[in-house]
């Protein structure tokens, strides 16, 4: 049997978050997502959504056996009537494919967007699937792409690797206070100082205490002689 050149892929270009057109100014509207597989296709515009556009669009595409990555741009439509870049991200299909992940498994993935400079613009949230059984051997046989991103300004085509953003900083979630804290508990040592010095404390006045007392008995003493002595 012939194996096939292609897998079909469902991804759903879910929204975007900070998107601007330049460092000063955020996108107000007319954000659109095109996304390439080998084939390009492209999501309505956002009319509403302003920098933090909703698509929440279904596209089911062809992808080659052999692509390694998935080609993820946002433009939005400028006031002069052209179209606008602003950032661009490339998808590792290792981060949806093959590996330990079962069929028709459904991924929610979140990437940084880079403008032409190469400079931070914004994030894409979009879920890819594999529709229907692939070829993991030949999926697995592929080395892991690398996903780092170039230290310079020097990325063809404006383009540059995809780097997934972890859960925490896109919710914020704050982990739930604990009962005891490590930094609150002296270490062994400081605690044995500490009882030195609070009995050392008692001690001293517990010595005080005698010596008031010891002063009053003699003070009583004194009186009562004086008292014999003038009768």
């Amino acid at each position: 049997m012939e194996k096939s050149s292609s897998r079909m892929i469902e991804i759903t270009v879910i929204s975007g978050e900070d998107l601007r057109v330049n460092r000063r100014q955020l996108v107000k509207k007319n954000a659109f997502v095109i996304v390439q597989t080998g084939s390009s296709r492209t999501t309505k515009m956002d009319k509403d959504g302003g920098s933090y556009p909703i698509w929440n669009e279904k596209l089911v595409m062809e992808l080659p056996m052999h692509a390694r990555f998935i080609n993820v741009e946002v433009q939005c439509k400028a006031l002069s009537g052209g179209n606008k870049l602003i950032g661009t991200a490339r998808i590792p299909v290792s981060d949806f494919s093959g590996g330990y992940l079962p069929e028709n498994y459904l991924s929610f993935l979140s990437y940084r967007l880079r403008d032409r400079n190469g400079e931070r613009n914004g994030i894409i949230n979009l879920s890819v699937k594999v529709i229907g059984p692939e070829n993991k051997s030949r999926v697995a046989s592929c080395p892991r792409p690398r996903t780092e991103v170039p230290v310079d300004n020097k990325v063809s085509g404006g383009i540059v690797v995809g780097i997934p953003v972890p859960y925490t900083i896109l919710h914020r979630v704050q982990p739930p206070p604990t009962p005891f804290s490590s930094s609150n508990i002296l270490p062994l040592q400081n605690r044995e100082n500490l009882r030195k010095t609070s009995h050392a404390s008692n001690t001293l006045q517990e010595a005080k205490d005698g010596l008031k007392r010891r002063k009053g008995t003699i003070c009583g003493s004194m009186d009562d002689d004086i008292h014999q002595s003038e009768m």
